[in-house]
């Protein structure tokens, strides 16, 4: 029996990723609070650090992506 390759990303989709997860980052970094509200009650979550997680995840994906790129 034939087993089928696993389907990878394509260098550019793995550029699509990293643009998505720098976003994610700087929106994060931006708007520093969450707010989650409901009936009767309020939450209200610092999610700076989780930005920089984001940023620094899109970057490093950023970085496989062009290796990727110019090693083809």
């Amino acid at each position: 029996m034939v087993m089928p390759k696993p389907v990878t990303p394509t260098p550019s989709l793995r550029c699509h990723f990293c643009e998505m997860q720098r976003l994610r980052g700087v929106f994060a970094l931006a708007a520093d609070k969450l707010v989650v509200s409901g009936p009767g009650y309020q939450c209200t979550f610092q999610i700076t650090g989780w930005g920089w997680v984001i940023l620094l995840t899109g970057l490093a994906l950023g970085a496989v992506a062009l290796a990727v790129f110019l090693m083809a």
